[in-house]
């Protein structure tokens, strides 16, 4: 699923699917803020506690990934040249 922030930043994705096992869901943020310059995007990884993952179609909690600061290098961001 893609998503795009509104004009507050603020974005919302609900998903669900049937799976035998578990899942990994994640969020791939890509942006190029303060980097117009440079090649690909700037890409940070988000991985959803598996706290916040519910057998039904309907989300038992909500999973708030909090402020980011995109301006920043964040822990464990990469570059990404394919999306």
């Amino acid at each position: 699923m893609e998503t795009l922030t509104n004009a507050d930043g603020i974005f919302k994705v609900q998903g669900n699917d049937s799976e035998i096992g578990w899942i990994n869901p994640k969020v791939n943020i890509l942006h190029n803020c303060n980097d117009d310059t440079k090649e690909c995007w700037r890409k940070v990884v988000i991985y959803v506690p598996k706290a916040f993952i519910s057998e039904s179609a309907t989300p038992e909690k909500i999973f708030d990934i909090g402020t980011l600061n995109l301006d920043a290098e964040l822990p464990g961001e990469a570059r990404d040249c394919l999306n």
